[in-house]
């Protein structure tokens, strides 16, 4: 990615950051300058936010290494500004596996409040240690519960979406959680707008994200309605059509990955026109629903969004 530099490689992950997060650390260096009026100061606020970011780093490999055990591979991890981006290059097949991977990052932040909490009662609390590790157990608290929020397509609202699918189905699920994740974005712009501006870019992203994922969602339904090979690019069948694993495929992305692809076949028994509703003989509106959608999971690299 342009502007981004490899930091590691961490459990077989690419780890960068983005060149924007210099600007983050001068800007903290110079605010907490300002506030303490020492050079100490000033670098305990870039260890702070050192160390937090770190736990954002952890937390997006809690992302990964989830997904990787449903056999979903991670391009990389990329360190913004405002947050980490795991660069997940499949999609989760069941509601359950898309639940567990989104939960998997907030419960990492959780866990180090958890013990950075208990590490503070072991300090004098009125002094520079303590003050620094209660800092970091709050933060890593409220960076686990905002990323709970039912914000799409924020780890909660992936959640909420999990828990709607198996009721609704993926794509009104999605529908609303993208609905609730523009509400959302609204309301923290509006917030931003009263000193915050991170807020603000977060808001952008939430808008701009979750209706790139919406778009997704409905393109690929518009296809799986039409096209029944087209349920060879994902990992759940379209409404109507009970999953049923015959066999693996592998293919290739256009930098060489190798990608698990699940192929999906109706049941045998059911009429045609029960199993694959459609339109007529041949629809262009869909046909042109799957063009666009296989060609931006081509310029994506990948079977589905990213993160």
């Amino acid at each position: 990615m342009r502007w981004s530099y490899r930091l590691a490689r961490i459990a077989g992950i690419d780890t960068r950051v983005h060149l924007s997060f210099a600007l983050l650390l001068a800007w903290v260096a110079w605010e907490a300058y300002g506030a303490s009026g020492s050079a100490l100061g000033a670098a305990l606020g870039v260890a702070f936010v050192l160390l937090m970011f770190g736990a954002v780093l952890l937390h997006e490999l809690g992302h990964a290494l989830t997904a990787r055990r449903y056999g979903i591979p991670t391009r990389a991890i990329t360190l913004y500004p405002i947050g980490g981006v795991a660069e997940l290059m499949g999609e989760a097949r069941t509601p359950r596996q898309e639940l567990l991977i989104a939960v998997a990052g907030p419960a990492v932040n959780l866990v180090l409040a958890a013990l950075f909490g208990a590490v503070a009662f072991f300090v004098e609390p009125s002094g520079l240690v303590g003050t620094f590790v209660k800092g970091l157990a709050w933060a890593n608290l409220g960076l686990g519960l905002f990323n709970l929020l039912p914000a799409f397509p924020m780890d909660g609202g992936r959640v909420l979406r999990a828990a709607l699918t198996r009721r609704l189905g993926r794509l009104q699920a999605t529908e609303i959680a993208a609905a609730l994740g523009k509400v959302a974005a609204v309301g923290l712009g509006i917030w931003g707008l009263f000193g915050n501006p991170f807020l603000i870019l977060i808001a952008v992203v939430l808008w701009t994200v979750g209706g790139r994922e919406l778009r997704y969602a409905r393109l690929r339904h518009a296809a799986q309605m039409q096209h029944p090979f087209a349920h060879a690019f994902f990992g759940e069948a379209g409404p109507g059509v009970p999953p049923r694993r015959d066999s693996e495929v592998y293919a290739r992305g256009p930098r060489g990955e190798r990608y698990r692809v699940e192929v999906v076949e109706p049941e045998p028994s059911r009429p045609r026109a029960e199993r694959y509703p459609q339109r007529g003989p041949s629809d262009p509106q869909s046909d042109a629903a799957l063009r666009e959608l296989v060609e931006l999971l081509s310029r994506g690299g990948g079977f589905g969004p990213r993160r």
